[in-house]
């Protein structure tokens, strides 16, 4: 796995993961939603990026209460792959808030029928997020308005440094993360940043 390509891949199908818990929340009611804690650990894997390398698989928990919560990532092996500055065993934690919610009746008919894609695309979104690993610190955003789903990311660390955005699309009964960022070498006094673009599919 590039170690270019890891981390913002974490972020990116990190963002999924928990928006897809928060969408199906069978709550429709957002005072209750407000009031109601929640602690779910799912499943994570990260795609081969070419035949040579392999998959990552992990977990990652999101744990809060209504629109703040926390997040720890793990992916456990990632580390032997991964310079100690990009990543450890602790893994990523982080926490943030979601800042506006609208249920549509379209939200509705989705978590009803049980088709978590829709339920994503369907219910109206947004917020904010933290988070730190090994010798870095990041921030993101992330925003659903009914038309496009988008977000954006960074990063600091001690060697690297990332700029990026990512859009969510639906293709059939899949989610397509799209992403685009750039990374560049403050240490080595090297701002001209390298351009990635990459797809997952959900």
């Amino acid at each position: 796995m590039n170690k270019k390509i890891i981390i913002p891949s974490i972020i990116v199908l990190f963002i999924v993961g928990f928006l897809l818990l928060v969408a199906t929340q069978p709550v429709l009611d957002g005072f209750l939603f407000e009031k109601i804690p929640y602690n779910y650990t799912m499943s994570a894997v990260i795609p081969s990026t070419s035949n040579q390398t392999a998959s990552l698989g992990g977990f990652f928990n999101v744990n809060g209460v209504g629109k703040d919560f926390n997040f720890h990532i793990m992916l456990p092996g990632a580390e032997k792959a991964e310079s100690p500055l990009d990543y450890t065993s602790n893994g990523i934690t982080g926490n943030g808030k979601i800042e506006n919610m609208n249920i549509t009746f379209d939200s509705i008919k989705s978590i009803l029928t049980m088709n978590l894609v829709n339920t994503i695309f369907n219910t109206q979104f947004s917020g904010v997020f933290n988070m730190s690993c090994a010798a870095w610190i990041g921030n993101g955003t992330f925003i659903n308005d009914g038309k496009s789903f988008i977000g954006n990311f960074t990063i600091n660390g001690q060697e690297t440094n990332y700029l990026g955005n990512y859009s969510l699309q639906r293709e059939n009964n899949r989610i397509v993360i799209i992403s685009n960022y750039g990374y560049w070498h403050a240490y080595r006094n090297d701002y001209t940043p390298i351009y990635v673009h990459n797809i997952m599919y959900l």
